[in-house]
């Protein structure tokens, strides 16, 4: 596998991880910290969007890694993969 195809797979697995932590939560977290009487789960969220746009950033990301694990001459290549794919599901659960 070309390198500039695996580094551009790994930039997308960062960019995929940063937007789940950046997603993760409620949209009304910050209500609480303005009126601490306030609370987040006490709000009614008709959509979850949010949840269905973190799960779709989940399989584009393990599906990354799922490439290069495949496309992979190397052991150890093929080992992080799985552990980043691995990570990539506690982060988002």
């Amino acid at each position: 596998m070309n390198k500039y195809w695996r580094t551009g797979i790994y930039l997308t697995y960062l960019a995929g991880i940063v937007l789940l932590m950046l997603f993760s939560g409620s949209k009304y977290e910050w209500m609480s910290e303005v009126d601490p009487g306030v609370s987040p789960s006490l709000i009614a969220q008709d959509s979850d969007s949010r949840m269905l746009f973190r799960i779709l950033i989940l399989i584009v990301i393990t599906g990354a890694q799922l490439i290069i694990m495949l496309k992979s001459l190397l052991l150890p290549e093929r080992t992080l993969s799985l552990i980043l794919v691995v990570l990539a599901l506690i982060l988002a659960f």
